[in-house]
């Protein structure tokens, strides 16, 4: 191993960050023609007589002489050796060689695992799987080389967990890695319903079964749908049926599309214009007892009676008396009902909580979300939580909420009292648990969540944070800040306003310039900038007559306006690197350090950081790295 008086002038300090803990990072450079690696003691451990040198994975290096590649690793050893065309990583320790337009894979010992026959091979993530093509034909294998699917079919993917999909023409068959076949036939389409069923199609036609190959539903109807748990609602035409989990038709395919299930295996269906009440376990039926049965909504049916609206429960019972022309679920604890076009809130024994005589109560839950009919879910409580519905949770109507009577607007709990007289405009009503905003003529104010006055209605605009918990306020088309108890903390003198990443100051713009102030009106950055940005909890961007400037939350600066743009430097994974921040000069690039030493000058056309604290910059096509303290690895 030799040491190279030449790198001396190149490589000086220490490599801080690229060998921290032990880490045998070496470093690819080119010098003069040919490319290398050194290791932290500047010796050369991948000899320089190379035509490149570059990272291929966490611990292995892709060398390129005389136009073939092999795979190094970082005690200079070949493990794979330079006699192919091409080589790519397949995971951490397996690789792809290609040679005269075949592939292979090879293990970082370089142990043959596929040879080189192969036109694709393409691994499955997260999965020991590798989905190999030869002749036009796909089969698996796995990281050992051992087949789990043969080479014998015009297309293979990957469905789910050890299940693949493989293709013959233009029908599939859904087999495990073991080649057994898991629908036993081939069919026109194959899906995914829920976590253990599959929807399989025969020319238009759907059915359904598990996982074990058990037909579920036979392959006859238009549509198979999941109805609520345990069920599923089939469609022929225009007429629907049902069926269990089992296999087992609990109803013929007759009816109507809105089935509701109730829990005593009883089920109300339509057909024609008339309902029927149907026994599911000995399929008897009888008409329903109602004149007209409206949909469901939150786990209720609303039917007519004797023209008036009920509510019907899951276990078929009236819940509301039969003296309302209208009838709605509220929230677990309350009913809104309606007559003669007042409404008002009942509790679940009838009795009248909140008058009826108001034209309005807002129904936040019923108006903004569309109700599901029952064969999904008719009852939002019991709907599955997803990626979709977790960001918004079920308020249920059990906070705040505003009722109206003729032209105005009063405040209620999620008890059905009222706390507030009717006489506001408007009434806003961001998070149930308050404050709200309240709006009187022209001029806005806040209420308390108890209906006590926060702030009297006085400001052309308000706005409540949350996060934050003040008020933005607007006056005379500026721009202030109040505190739920009324105190002016910065007083409406300012064109813009917002909140830094920090949550402590505000970036705002007054007479046409941007500057810092914090919390109790004190300026912290000058107005003197064209423009003002948060970088992160830590910095902030002023731009000045086109130039940048990077400062502190003490309005210190930290890089001077020297460049164009400044942000944050980060790896890979988009994550910021501590203290380190991209600067460009136009379209050239450069990196600067915390306390405004510029490590690498902004002349580069590329930079981005590498690993283990190196940074890869190119010029005029040429590459070559740097180390995070700003220390060059490469000859220009």
């Amino acid at each position: 191993m030799r040491k190279h008086v030449w790198l001396t002038a190149i490589l000086t300090g220490l490599l801080n960050l690229a060998f921290a803990q032990g880490n045998e990072t070496l470093i690819p450079f080119r010098h003069g023609q040919v490319w290398g690696a050194v290791d932290k003691d500047f010796n050369e451990v991948i000899p320089f007589n190379y035509d490149q040198v570059s990272f291929l994975t966490d611990q292995y290096y892709k060398v390129k002489i005389k136009g073939t590649e092999g795979v190094m690793d970082n005690k200079g050893r070949y493990v794979i050796e330079a006699k192919y065309d091409a080589v790519a990583p397949l995971n951490d320790t397996l690789f792809q060689v290609f040679l005269d337009g075949k592939v292979g894979a090879k293990l970082d010992t370089g142990t043959t695992i596929l040879p080189i026959q192969y036109k694709t091979i393409t691994s499955v993530k997260d999965t020991p799987y590798l989905i190999v093509e030869m002749e036009k034909k796909f089969g698996v294998m796995d990281v050992k080389g051992k087949e789990r699917i043969k080479l014998y079919f015009d297309g293979v993917n990957h469905f789910r967990d050890q299940y693949f999909t493989v293709r013959e023409g233009s029908r599939y068959m859904l087999v495990d890695d073991q080649m057994q076949s898991i629908t036993k036939d081939y069919y026109d389409d194959i899906v995914a319903l829920g976590e253990t069923l599959l929807l399989i199609k025969r020319g238009e036609k759907w059915g359904c079964m598990d996982y074990s190959g058990k037909l579920v539903v036979p392959i006859l109807f238009d549509r198979v749908m999941e109805a609520e748990k345990g069920y599923l609602q089939v469609q022929k035409g225009e007429q629907f049926g049902l069926y269990n989990l089992e296999g087992k038709q609990l109803l013929p395919v007759e009816f109507g599309k809105q089935i509701y299930l109730f829990e005593s295996q009883k089920v109300w269906v339509s057909k024609g214009q008339n309902w029927l009440e149907y026994q599911l376990d000995n399929r008897q039926y009888q008409p329903v007892a109602y004149t007209v049965v409206v949909d469901s909504l939150r786990g209720y049916v609303r039917v007519m009676k004797d023209d008036n609206m009920v509510l019907v429960n899951k276990q078929m019972e009236e819940v509301t008396p039969t003296k309302y022309y209208e009838v709605k679920p509220y929230n677990s604890q309350l009913f809104m009902v309606q007559r003669e076009k007042k409404w008002g809130l009942i509790d679940k024994k009838g009795v009248e909580i909140l008058p009826l005589e108001y034209d309005n109560i807002n129904d936040f839950l019923n108006g903004e979300r569309k109700h599901k009919a029952a064969f999904e879910y008719d009852r939002i409580w019991d709907m599955p939580e997803t990626d979709n519905n977790k960001q918004k949770k079920v308020t249920d109507n059990e906070g705040l909420n505003k009722v109206k009577k003729g032209e105005k607007w009063a405040l209620i709990n999620g008890e059905g009292k009222l706390l507030t007289p009717a006489v506001f405009d408007e009434i806003g009503i961001t998070d149930q648990e308050g404050p709200v905003w309240i709006r009187q003529g022209e001029l806005y104010g806040a209420l308390a969540a108890n209906g006590k006055q926060l702030i009297a209605p006085a400001y052309q605009g308000i706005e409540w944070n949350q996060e934050r918990e003040v008020f933005k306020v607007i006056v005379n088309d500026k721009n202030g800040i109040v505190d739920k108890s009324g105190k002016t903390l910065v007083a409406p003198t300012y064109n813009q306003l917002l909140w830094c990443k920090d949550g402590k100051q505000l970036i705002v713009k007054k007479n046409n310039q941007w500057g810092c102030i914090a919390l109790d009106d004190q300026t912290i950055i000058p107005f003197e900038y064209d423009r003002l940005m948060d970088l992160d909890k830590e910095y902030l961007v002023g731009i000045k007559t086109d130039k940048a400037v990077l400062l502190d939350r003490n309005g210190k600066v930290v890089i001077p306006a020297k460049y164009t743009h400044i942000e944050l430097a980060r790896d890979k994974q988009r994550k910021p690197i501590e203290g380190l921040f991209v600067v460009r000069d136009g379209y050239k690039a450069g990196l600067v350090n915390r306390n405004g030493k510029e490590l690498i000058p902004a002349q580069y056309d590329q930079l981005n950081y590498e690993r283990d604290g190196l940074i890869r910059v190119q010029q005029n096509k040429l590459g070559g790295y740097f180390d995070t303290t700003g220390t060059k690895y490469f000859a220009e």
